[in-house]
């Protein structure tokens, strides 16, 4: 009975979540195409490739395993956002403020992170491949594990 309450409240809250609105499911439950993509959205495992979110206020937003290659995320407060293990490559997260956002294993190649705000951010195992970080600000970042780090920050992500 609790598990089946707790089950219920989860869904409660992922329908809230992306706007009141059913959302079709995969096979692991998660919330599957399409899903509108803002303040505090459930889409785990969502197409969004290309998607334009580019000044949006996207705190705690909740995307793992989801595909937005070629995104623009410019400008956009990604506060504690979580795309673990999401293709982030050749995103533009250009003057993003990702502080405290979760991206560990994300696929970062060809990203553009700019300016970017990643203080507190989590890049543990993340793909860093020919990511622009000129100006981003890692103030507490965990990069250990980060693979493909630039020369300047590539002693931070050994271990």
């Amino acid at each position: 009975m609790k598990r089946l309450l707790a089950v219920l409240l989860a869904a409660a809250f992922a329908l809230a979540a992306c706007g009141g609105e059913s959302r079709p499911t995969g096979p692991s439950g998660a919330a599957a195409e399409p899903c509108e993509v803002k303040r505090r959205a459930v889409c785990e495992g969502t197409n969004l490739a290309g998607v334009d979110a580019s000044n949006a206020d996207l705190t705690f937003v909740h995307l793992p395993h989801s595909n937005l290659t070629g995104a623009n995320l410019s400008g956009s407060r990604l506060h504690f956002a979580n795309f673990q293990s999401a293709n982030l490559r050749r995103a533009n997260l250009s003057g993003a403020d990702l502080f405290g956002a979760f991206l560990g294993r994300a696929d970062l190649e060809g990203a553009n992170l700019r300016g970017a705000n990643l203080a507190s951010a989590h890049l543990k195992g993340a793909n860093l491949k020919g990511a622009k970080l000129e100006g981003a600000r890692l103030k507490k970042a965990n990069l250990k594990g980060a693979r493909n780090c630039p020369p300047g920050i590539a002693e931070r992500c050994a271990g």
